[in-house]
């Protein structure tokens, strides 16, 4: 999703203001998904204690 996001606007696709808003939703619904998705994994990635500082990305 956010790869079409990011390859309307680089083959020249930008014409019109409503294709540059497509674009941001799409960008943005993409990086929706990468969050929703990644948070099972950063369960089982991170160690007891620490799931919640690696999502905030604390160090």
């Amino acid at each position: 999703m956010a790869f079409i996001g990011i390859v309307i606007p680089i083959f020249g696709g930008l014409k019109e203001y409503s294709v540059f808003l497509i674009t941001v939703m799409l960008l943005g619904g993409g990086a929706a998904i990468l969050q929703v998705a990644g948070n099972p994994v950063m369960r089982d990635v991170s160690p007891e204690g620490k799931y919640s500082r690696n999502l905030l990305i604390i160090k």
